[in-house]
């Protein structure tokens, strides 16, 4: 059975006590936050939390999405669909990856 712990050992439950399971040791939808710092990565005071999520949220999803699902490797032809914040981040990544096309 899958574990249901944070980074710091303790288990995320509702207000029910229900046990739930974050994903990558991570799971809100909430104005604040109390989380580990493995879970964090510090951006200059002048960059505006609006763009910063969004960019934190595209570029970890679009360029995991093409180095660790699609295993992008040198010489790899791609096809993305969807050229949004996480699509354009995929293309990135298959470029990083070694992707010719």
């Amino acid at each position: 059975r899958r574990q249901r712990m944070l980074a710091h050992g303790g288990a995320v439950t509702d207000r029910a006590g229900s046990a739930l399971t974050p994903f990558m040791g991570l799971g809100c939808m909430a104005e604040y936050a109390v989380v580990n710092e493995t879970a964090l990565v510090k951006i200059g005071a002048d960059v505006p939390l609006e763009k910063g999520a969004l960019m934190s949220c595209g570029v970890v999803t679009g360029m995991g999405a093409a180095i660790n699902c699609a295993k992008v490797r040198p010489g790899s032809s791609c096809c993305i669909f969807g050229c949004g914040g996480v699509g354009l981040n995929t293309v990135q990544g298959c470029r990083i990856a070694g992707a010719t096309q």
